[in-house]
């Protein structure tokens, strides 16, 4: 018999969608293990994954105070962004249990990518785990949530041809003067 309270996932993300360049660098890490060591803060989220690129800022919680994590991460997130912080208000998405992991097997799969089918996403997002788990962020939950991600990224560009063609902003820019 089980003793596990019910736990939720939780993505908090601000994305090239919602924010432009100077609000996703002022929101950025420098530091990453000092992050690890915020969210850790962040009204008992047990793990977390940050991935971060040029184009996305997302924070991958599990918690079993749901909502409260929602919300202290959303206003972490927006309290990163100091002189942007009205902006960040409006920018900053979430999405919780289904809606977090069909979010991260979209972003997984290139289809949340500036460039559709963009290829550098699936290593970014494999690296991220790869960088809490040796913070020690991570867990049973986060762990089994990112290696399916990355297996259906995979898949994904496998059996679509999703990645045919431009498949960065820069091959697209180089593709449009030729």
């Amino acid at each position: 018999q089980s003793c596990a309270k019910p736990v939720d996932i939780i993505n908090v993300r601000i994305t090239h969608k919602t924010a432009h360049v100077p609000l996703l660098e002022a929101v950025s890490f420098k530091d990453k293990a000092n992050a690890y060591a915020e969210m850790r803060l962040l009204d008992c989220a047990q793990e977390s994954v940050l991935i971060q690129t040029c184009n996305r800022i997302e924070l991958y919680l599990v918690s079993e105070h749901g909502d409260k994590t929602v919300k202290s991460a959303v206003e972490y997130l927006e309290n990163r962004a100091s002189a942007y912080t009205a902006e960040a208000c409006k920018a900053v998405e979430y999405s919780v249990n289904r809606d977090a992991l069909s979010h991260l097997l979209r972003v997984a799969s290139g289809l949340e990518s500036m460039v559709i089918g963009e290829d550098q996403v699936i290593n970014q997002v494999w690296n991220a785990y790869l960088e809490a788990e040796k913070a020690s962020a991570t867990g049973p939950v986060l762990s089994l949530l990112f290696n399916r991600a990355v297996n259906v990224g995979k898949r994904v560009r496998r059996e679509t041809g999703i990645s045919k063609g431009a498949v960065s902003v820069g091959s697209a820019a180089v593709e449009l003067a030729e």
